[in-house]
C-alpha cells in the first residue's frame, strides 16, 4: 500500500543538526499516525494602521515566525527509550544521555533537553511533499491508559525552529535519500498496555484496584530568536511532573490523611510485557496535590487524585527512567 502521510523522529547531535547516516530502530523511529499531527511554521503577523484619519490596517509586516509541533499516538517498546530520552533527560556533564550530543554553539548546555528532528511528508496528489521540523524540542509530555482505554498513549508538544531546510541547513525540502518514504514493515506493533502495569504501581504502598493513570511532564521551554526571525536559542529552565490516578476506595491506605498531612510518598511506575521493562522513578517525595472523592450512585466509590513529584536534593533529580 503506498504511503500516503508519514512522520520519522531522528536524533540530532546538536542543536538543529541531525544524525548524519540515521538507523532506523535506533537514530530513526517512524511513528505510526493515528492521531493527527501538527507541525507548520507561521509568521507572527502584524499590521500598520490606515494613518489617515480612519481604523483599519493599512500594511502587513513580519520580523519573526513560530514554530509549536503535536506529535501523538501509541506508545511501543522499541520507540520508548527515544521518546522518554528526548522528552525527559536532562543532558548530564557527561553528554552521554540522552545520546550522544555536542554544544560548539553554547545553545544546547548540559541539564538542558536533546532535541529532534521531525521529518514529515504528506501525498498532495500524486507527489510527496516533505518537511523537516529542525530543532524540536519537548515542551509538554504526557502518557496516559486506562481500563476504557487500555493502549498507552503518548502526547507531546514543543517548539522547534524552522521547517523548510533539509539536514546540511540549506532552505530546501528533504529528498527521499534523506528520509526514505517508510514501507509498511518499519512500523512497530504489540503497544504497551494499561494492564502492563499490573504490579508495577507504587503510591508510598504496591496499589491494586486502579483504573486510570497519566503522567504529566510540563517543562518550562524559553525560545530566543535575538536578531534572527527564527529561534537560536530553545533551553528548558525547569519543570512539573504529576500523576493523575484513579483509585478505588478502600480504608487502607489512608490516602486523605496523607494528603493533608502532606507525607512524602515514594512513587514508581512499572510497566512489563514479559519481554520489556520501562521502570519510571519520581523519587521518594512525592505528596498528594489533589484528591477527590467520587461517590456516583451506580458505581464503585473512588479516590481520583493527583501527585506532585518534588525536587529531591540528595538525588539531585526529580524523575528518572530505565528501559530493557
Amino acid at each position: 500500500m503506498p504511503v500516503r502521510e508519514y512522520a520519522a523522529g531522528v536524533r540530532e547531535v546538536s542543536f538543529g543538526t541531525p544524525v548524519n547516516t540515521p538507523v532506523n530502530g535506533t537514530d530513526r523511529h517512524y511513528f505510526r499516525i493515528t492521531q493527527p499531527l501538527q507541525g507548520l511554521m507561521k509568521p507572527v503577523i502584524g499590521f500598520v494602521p490606515v494613518g489617515n484619519g480612519y481604523g483599519g490596517p493599512g500594511c502587513a509586516y513580519s520580523d519573526s515566525n513560530t514554530l509549536t509541533p503535536t506529535l501523538q499516538g501509541e506508545l511501543y517498546p522499541s520507540q520508548t527509550d527515544f521518546l522518554m530520552g528526548w522528552a525527559t533527560t536532562r543532558i548530564p556533564a557527561a553528554r552521554d544521555k540522552p545520546w550522544t550530543t555536542t554544544d560548539a554553539a553554547g545553545v544546547m548546555p548540559i541539564y538542558d533537553l536533546a532535541s529532534m528532528s521531525l521529518y514529515r511528508g504528506v501525498l498532495e496528489a500524486s507527489t510527496m511533499k516533505r518537511r523537516r521540523i529542525s530543532g524540536f524540542k519537548c515542551g509538554n509530555f504526557t502518557l496516559s491508559a486506562s481500563r476504557q482505554d487500555p493502549v498507552w498513549k503518548f502526547n507531546a508538544t514543543g517548539v522547534a525552529i524552522r521547517d523548510d531546510t533539509n539536514a546540511a541547513g540549506t532552505v530546501a525540502a528533504p529528498l527521499v535519500a534523506e528520509i526514505p518514504d517508510p514501507v509498511d514493515t518499519v512500523y512497530p506493533c504489540s503497544p504497551w498496555l494499561f494492564s502492563h502495569l499490573a504490579g508495577g504501581l507504587k503510591i508510598g504502598t504496591l496499589r491494586t484496584l486502579f483504573d486510570g493513570v497519566t503522567v504529566t511532564f510540563a517543562n518550562t521551554l524559553t525560545a530566543m530568536a535575538f536578531e534572527s526571525r527564527y529561534p537560536q536559542v530553545i533551553n528548558m529552565y525547569g519543570r512539573t511532573i504529576t500523576i493523575q490516578v484513579g483509585l478505588y476506595r478502600r480504608p487502607s491506605p489512608d490516602d486523605l490523611a496523607s494528603f493533608r498531612a502532606l507525607t512524602s510518598l515514594d512513587v514508581q511506575m512499572t510497566l512489563f510485557n514479559g519481554s520489556n521493562t520501562l521502570l519510571m522513578d519520581f523519587g521518594d517525595k512525592c505528596v498528594w496535590s489533589d484528591l477527590d472523592e467520587q461517590l456516583p450512585v451506580d458505581s464503585p466509590y473512588m479516590w481520583a487524585g493527583q501527585i506532585t513529584a518534588t525536587y529531591d536534593a540528595t538525588a539531585g533529580t526529580d524523575f528518572l527512567y530505565t528501559y530493557s
